[in-house]
Order: C-alpha cells, then structure tokens, then sequence
C-alpha cells in the first residue's frame, strides 16, 4: 500500500510504460521484416498490460486481517485489488484445507492448536515467572514445606505423604493444607521486616499463606505476563478472553482434568515451584544436576523448537518480501517483459500459499501427535512430578510442531516445482536455507 498508493511510483510506473511502448515498437520494426501486423500486436499488447495495470494496480480496495489465536482484528487500507485477490484465494484455499483437517479430526479445531499454543502457554506458566512476584511470601511457602510438611507427613494422623504430593495429588493447595497443624513451627519472612518470625504451622497456612494462594486477583499479573510473551495483548480484553480460553484448556488436556480452571494450575505451579526449589536449597547438587539435564535437552529439540516458533515468521516474512517486490516487478507489466513478470509473481505467491495450506493440514495431525507426549501424565494426576516434567514433554511436543514446519516446506518446494512447472532453483534454495 505504501507503494502503489506513493506518487513518486506511479510516476516511474508512467516513465517504465513510455520506455515500454517505445522498446517495444522499436523490437516489433526490426522483427517484422515485411509482417505489417508485428506493430499492431505489440500495440493490442502494451493496451492489454495498461488496462491489467489499471484494474489490478492503480484500483484499490481494503484487507480484513483476521489471528483467530489472538483474537485480533486489523484492516490494512489501499491495497491493490490484485494483492486483494490474492490474499482471498490464498485464505479461501487455507479455509478448505482447516475444514478437510477438522473432518479428519473432528475433536479438535485449528483455532485450538495453531502453532502449537497450547505447549507454548504450558512451558511459559511454569518456567517463566513465579506466579506471585513477592520474594518474602515465597521464601515463606518453602519454609512452609521444609518444616511443617515434613513434620505432617512424620505423623500418619494427618494423612499426608510425599507419595501424595509428588504423583498421586490432584490439588497440591488441598494437600499442603493437611501440614496446617498447631503443634508444628516454621518460619515466616516479610518484605517490610527484614527480621525472620516463627509461627505455627496452623497459623502461617491460615494468616500468610491461604489468603494469598486462594485468591485469584493474586494471579492477575503473572496471567497478563503469560499472555505477552504469547504475543497476546491483555489490555485488549478480547485478546486476554483468547489467552484465557487456552489457559483453561491445559488442565483438561494435558493433566486430565475433567474441567478447565487456569487458576488451579498457576496454584499448582506455585506450590511445585515452591517444593522444588526448597528441595535444590537443600541439595544443591541436585539442582545443578537437574539445569545439565535440562540444557541437554534443549541442546537436542532446540533447532526444531526455534523453528516452531519462527516458521510462521519466516513464512510471513516471506510473503512480505513476495509483496515488497512487487511494486518492482509491475514496473515492468506494460513491456515486452510482462510474461515473465507475470510468472514470476504466480511463482512467488503459489510457493507461499502452498506453504500455508500444507502448515495448517499439518497443524492439526500434529498436535495430536504431540500429545502422546503428555500420555502419562494425563493419565496419572496434577502433582509435583506432573508439574515438573512438562516442560520436557512440552519441548518434544513444539519439536515435532518445528519436524512439520520443516515437512511443510519442503512439500510445498516439490508440490510447486512439479505440479505448477516452476524454477526447481529459486525454491530449492529457500527450503534449503529454511532448514539449516
């Protein structure tokens, strides 16, 4: 838009179609050689490739952009019809392929799994920020487990063991309730008072602790932050409405939960972080044991979890170095070029439409596939060990999101020099830059 609609350009588009006109009737002279009709084709052609220009180009109209993800709704005004129309075939082909996909899997949406969401918003929640961004209460919730569930669980009247807590609990807020007793003592820390108070364990649960975790406004912050790193924007509250539907979606899909309650799970994730890093302060060669562990696997899903997350990107930044080019390429629409011109950009744009249709009949398959990974876990409950081994199953999960980008890429490469007899070169380097 910012091309086509910029006088500078359409003065060069009028300067290209002099220069077009005259090439053109001087190549048509010397190839005529006694044809007297040579001129009057390439005078019926340049008037053809003026008109095109004129009713592709210089007519205008306004594209309705549409992230069913984010909910998020942006026009983009004076845009060629030409591009109009390409980008409503390229969304009418992509609609077809979601609907063949939702067929086949009629369970699950594409709105639900686009770019695997779902594991993205899953990893963020638990190894992002502590869902309460207040050092004292913490370092009060580890004191908490350290003395007084360990003292609980010594007394089988209170019917709490470690068994409960790290595989068997659906509900680490109920569980560490039983450790409220009156006869156990621990240490409380507050932000105002440097100074370190001790307590009964019935009396930090109840006064410090409770309170806070029950209360869902305690969440607040740490959900908008979840949200932006997912792109979302919380101040749009139809955006914050989309983050929150994906939120609730984890405890029903990837712990098997028979309903959805995100802020159940920022509690699970609190309390799981709490247990866990009491533990690493106790231990901390089983911390340092556990960050080699996870740096491995990062090091082995990395390259395939980096290109989940920048496929899209990289499609839509090539898409818009297809658009950008445009405006040079019409340049030459009104000469004896305007064949090439013309395959050039079907070229372009059959290669990016082609990328976006396989990526979304994929998208689907995948996730389902992805959640294999989490079979265990949605089989057993919503403890300790649920909540810390996600992140691993998580990474498997956007690796093999970042396996089908790298399938869709190459498929669209082979699709679009077989099927539409395209330069094999120009795209073969491009899936093969894309994949490393």
């Amino acid at each position: 838009a910012l091309f086509f609609s910029n006088d500078g350009y359409l003065n060069l588009v009028y300067t290209f179609a002099v220069f077009g006109l005259a090439f053109g009737a001087i190549v048509s002279f010397l190839r005529a050689s006694g044809d007297f009709m040579a001129p009057v084709r390439t005078f019926i052609l340049f008037v053809f490739s003026a008109a095109l220009f004129q009713g592709t180009i210089i007519s205008k109209g306004n594209v309705e952009v549409y992230d069913p993800v984010t909910n998020r709704t942006q026009t983009v005004a004076d845009v060629p019809d030409v591009i109009v129309l390409l980008a409503w075939l390229t969304n009418s082909v992509q609609q077809v392929a979601e609907q063949v996909s939702a067929a086949a899997i009629p369970a699950i949406s594409y709105d639900d799994v686009h770019d695997g969401t779902l594991f993205d918003l899953l990893t963020t929640s638990i190894q992002g920020p502590l869902p309460i961004q207040d050092e004292a209460f913490f370092r009060t919730l580890k004191s908490y487990y350290s003395d007084c569930v360990f003292y609980a669980e010594a007394v089988p009247s209170n019917n709490l063991t470690f068994q409960e807590l790290v595989h068997d609990s659906n509900d680490l807020t109920a569980s560490f309730a039983k450790a409220a007793v009156p006869s156990g003592w621990a240490a409380w820390f507050s932000n105002g008072d440097p100074r370190t108070g001790t307590d009964s364990c019935q009396n930090i649960w109840n006064d410090r602790l409770f309170p806070v975790i029950n209360s869902t406004t305690s969440f607040n912050a740490f959900e908008q932050s979840i949200c932006r790193q997912e792109d979302f924007h919380p101040a749009d509250p139809l955006q914050l409405a989309a983050c929150r539907e994906d939120l609730d979606r984890i405890p029903v899909e990837i712990y098997g939960q028979t309903s959805g309650d995100r802020v159940k799970h920022y509690r699970q994730v609190l309390i799981a972080r709490a247990l866990r890093d009491a533990n690493f302060d106790a231990n901390p060669a089983v911390a340092i044991q556990t960050m080699a562990n996870v740096q491995q696997l990062s090091k082995a899903v990395g390259i395939l979890t980096v290109f989940d997350s920048f496929g899209p990107s990289l499609r839509s930044a090539f898409l818009g170095a297809s658009l950008v080019m445009l405006p040079v390429i019409f340049l030459f629409i009104m000469t004896p070029l305007f064949k090439k011109v013309l395959q050039i950009a079907l070229s372009l744009f059959v290669f990016a439409a082609l990328w976006a249709v396989l990526d979304t009949a994929l998208d689907q398959i995948t996730h389902v596939l992805a959640l294999r990974a989490f079979g265990e876990i949605a089989a057993g409950g919503y403890a300790y060990n649920d909540i810390m081994t996600s992140p691993t199953a998580s990474a498997k999960a956007l690796a093999s999101f970042g396996t089908m980008r790298l399938v869709s890429v190459t498929l669209a490469t082979i699709v679009a020099v077989q099927v539409f007899q395209l330069s094999g070169a120009p795209f073969s380097a491009i899936g093969s830059q894309i994949q490393g």
